[in-house]
């Protein structure tokens, strides 16, 4: 399932309008077993920072929200 994704991180408890906000797009896989979804994603970031990976991989039980 394709998605696009996006946030920010902050250290106040009210994050301010000039604060850098990340964007993300990639691909996810979820599989159901018996003990719960098992979800793969597979991300890339669309406007990274220096330093920022390529890319990144997500694995995990459970129900994403």
């Amino acid at each position: 399932m394709p998605f696009f994704d996006f946030g920010t991180a902050s250290r106040s408890s009210l994050p301010g309008f000039d604060d850098y906000v990340g964007y993300g797009a990639g691909l996810g896989l979820r599989y159901l077993t018996p003990v719960g979804p098992i979800r793969l994603d597979v991300a890339t970031p669309l406007n990274p920072r220096p330093g920022d990976s390529r890319y990144a991989i997500y694995v995990s039980i459970g129900q994403a929200f």
